[in-house]
């Protein structure tokens, strides 16, 4: 898995753009390439979506404090870590939605046909007619 961890400085310099992620993600894209890493344009979506989620949570937090000086040390000791597992950056949000929809199909059909068999024989066992 991939984590990304940020500061809470720096998200709260990136707030005016939490609500577009294609901009988040080019500016994280920015802070990583000094550090030597870059990430590929499939992950744009995906990764900018949730930074720009999270950002966004942060920003909402910090307005809710009314001292300066509490929001300033909820700045400075905030860290965030976003994790991303490699198989899911290059897939979109709507493409994990529809693999976890067909993963939960295929266990409704586990269970209603084995499961809801074995659930009938216990409930017929622990019945009173049952001896």
């Amino acid at each position: 898995m991939f984590q990304f961890q940020l500061n809470g400085e720096a998200l709260w310099r990136w707030r005016e753009v939490c609500g577009q992620p294609n901009t988040v993600f080019a500016l994280l894209q920015l802070s990583i390439v000094p550090l030597g890493y870059r990430l590929t344009e499939p992950a744009e979506e995906r990764v900018g979506s949730a930074l720009a989620e999270t950002i966004r949570r942060f920003w909402r937090k910090n307005q809710h404090i009314k001292s300066t000086t509490k929001r300033k040390q909820m700045r400075a000791e905030t860290w965030i870590k976003l994790g991303v597992k490699p198989e899911e950056i290059e897939e979109s949000p709507k493409d994990v939605l529809a693999h976890l929809i067909e993963e939960n199909n295929n266990l409704r059909e586990i269970v209603g046909g084995k499961g809801g068999r074995s659930l009938q024989l216990n409930a017929a066992k622990t019945s009173p007619l049952w001896k």
